[in-house]
């Protein structure tokens, strides 16, 4: 990770080396879950959940075959998990039944992506010459403002309680990115990315009273225009 960081930073810091400048934005959905219930991504599990997803992007083509892509995105997230766990405030006569979350999140994507390339496919269909596709790691810092509600229900008479807090918290995705590009006019193109990703912070905490989502598949799609 350390040397993936090194790479982007140094393209980063280095625009004027970039053979081509572009930006756009980009659209779509993900779905997310815990890895650790096993359970697939559009399952009805309760630790599931979709958002939708807003992004702006910059585009650095360092050559034919490497490009640096930076993003600014939004989502807002609604989910419920079943406890894993005890949660700091227990009540007498109360059941804990799971906690809930409602988050803002801002998140920076940044991927280094290699190009893919078949040039026999190329020279047999000319729809291949103005499409490119690239293959990246994505680096995803996020800021998350969350609210946590804990639910309760009495044992005796079925009354329920609940406990609510405000976190800010940072965490910092990483996956695998793939990017099409499919050039419309010299200075317009259609854009998607497709991401798998996780945080690694969650899926190894031992300590948390509840199931977080901890992994993310998602797909945007949108448009970019050619600054130089």
């Amino acid at each position: 990770m350390r040397l993936l960081l090194t790479i982007i930073a140094a393209l980063w810091l280095s625009p004027a080396g970039a053979q081509q400048l572009s930006g756009g934005v980009r659209t779509g959905a993900s779905s997310w879950t815990n890895l650790q219930d096993g359970t697939c991504f559009f399952s009805n599990s309760s630790s599931n959940g979709s958002t939708w997803d807003k992004e702006i992007f910059i585009r650095m083509k360092y050559s034919r075959n490497v490009a640096l892509e930076a993003s600014l995105g939004h989502y807002s997230y609604q989910g419920r998990y079943q406890s894993a766990g005890l949660p700091e405030v227990q009540l007498p006569d109360y059941q804990y039944q799971g906690v809930s979350e409602r988050s803002q999140n801002v998140e920076l994507n940044l991927s280094l992506q290699y190009r893919l390339s078949c040039p026999a496919l190329e020279a047999k269909c000319p729809l291949m010459k103005k499409l490119d596709s690239y293959l990246g790691l994505v680096l995803t810092p996020t800021f998350s403002r969350t609210s946590l509600d804990n639910r309760y229900v009495n044992e005796s008479n079925a009354a329920s309680y609940v406990s609510s807090s405000v976190e800010n918290e940072f965490s910092l995705w990483t996956g695998v990115s793939h990017t099409l590009i499919y050039q419309v006019s010299p200075q317009l193109y259609l854009s998607s990315s497709a991401r798998f990703q996780v945080d690694p912070n969650s899926i190894f905490d031992q300590t948390s009273a509840f199931k977080a989502r901890n992994g993310r598949i998602g797909l945007q799609v949108g448009i970019g225009y050619v600054f130089h």
